[in-house]
């Protein structure tokens, strides 16, 4: 076999041995990105849909090249074969990417699935599995991640209870859902769905159902450092900042040599939402971020859902973007009252 570099996937599968890499063994190299610098500039999706074809590709030239060296010996021609052609066909969205990523690989490569809902977890989450360790049993939380595994089972009164297991960016919970709450909320238990949670910390041992689940699961981290909820209720997190988001802050940095452009930005989604009420703060960093001046914006104009959210972390990034949630967060010391529009 050549130890030249791939000139790309059909490429590859001509040059290994295929009973060594077969469907399975392409599927996960795939998924896991192991194509992506490949010279075809193909991608993912279509790399999936040509597993096929490349297998077929492969075994036709395994007995070309058996052919071609009798025909060597004999004095005839050398066989010859038709790379295919990759499927043109749309790329993998970042959802399904990161979601196919986790399934092989059991973590993210390309980036996470809740990097794009950063400001809404840091503004509705107050705990998360990296500082929950200053909670105590029946203390009430509010935690925020996605949904990887789902589990059911039937208790002493012939009804579903639910075992959920939610990630944030630094682990897993434990998420309990006695009959009562798994009744009223089944239809927002969804796979791979990014959620807000509310209920209490309980301590597992208690929880006999709990403790033979974690038993059963491939988690790494120890019992006892996991995070354990018993939930009262879970909501889409894109619903929750909908119905509940009052207004905006923003941290902008006084020496940032993009803040025109970016403030050009924030006015034209202000003019898409012409007549919108909204609060919005700023915090103007000043000496490297020493000094901090607070503005609130006279007429904001901004809506304050999800979509405007995830608009204004790509125009200022994730940590600079937080939510205002109620109408108390206002009452906080300014500096100054006056228009956004007269500051800039």
């Amino acid at each position: 076999m050549s130890h030249a570099d791939f000139k790309g996937f059909f490429d590859f599968c001509a040059r290994v041995e295929i009973r060594l890499v077969n469907r399975r063994a392409l599927e996960a190299l795939i998924c896991s990105g192991a194509f992506d610098g490949l010279a075809d500039n193909g991608h993912r999706a279509a790399y999936m849909l040509a597993i096929d074809s490349a297998l077929d590709y492969s075994k036709s030239m395994s007995e070309g090249h058996n052919s071609s060296m009798d025909s060597l010996f004999a004095g005839g021609d050398e066989t010859s074969f038709t790379e295919p052609q990759l499927p043109e066909i749309p790329i993998w969205t970042d959802e399904y990417r990161l979601e196919k990523e986790n399934e092989y690989l059991n973590y993210y490569v390309t980036g996470h699935p809740l990097m794009k809902y950063e400001a809404h977890i840091d503004s509705l989450s107050s705990v998360t599995t990296k500082n929950f360790n200053g909670v105590k049993t029946d203390d009430p939380v509010s935690y925020c991640g996605i949904i990887t595994d789902i589990r059911t089972r039937i208790d002493k009164n012939k009804k579903t209870i639910g075992f959920i297991t939610i990630e944030d960016f630094t682990g897993k919970a434990e998420c309990i859902f006695w009959s009562k709450a798994w009744e009223e909320n089944e239809k927002y238990i969804i796979k791979n769905s990014i959620v807000y949670i509310y209920g209490k910390v309980k301590d597992v041992p208690e929880i006999k159902e709990v403790e033979n689940l974690i038993d059963e699961s491939e988690d790494s981290q120890e019992k006892d450092e996991i995070l354990k909820i018993v939930v009262d209720y879970i909501e889409p997190i894109e619903k929750v900042v909908n119905e509940f988001c009052t207004g905006f802050k923003i941290w902008i940095n006084e020496d940032d040599k993009e803040l025109k452009s970016k403030l050009e930005e924030l006015s034209k989604i202000q003019l898409l939402t012409k007549g919108a009420k909204s609060i919005l703060i700023i915090n103007l960093k000043q000496n490297s971020g020493q000094k901090i001046l607070i503005y609130e914006a006279e007429k904001a104009n901004i809506i304050p859902n999800s979509e405007n959210t995830i608009k204004l972390m790509g125009i200022f990034g994730n940590n600079s973007i937080r939510l205002l949630m109620n109408r108390m967060e206002r009452n906080e010391k300014l500096d100054k009252r006056q228009s956004w529009k007269k500051k800039q």
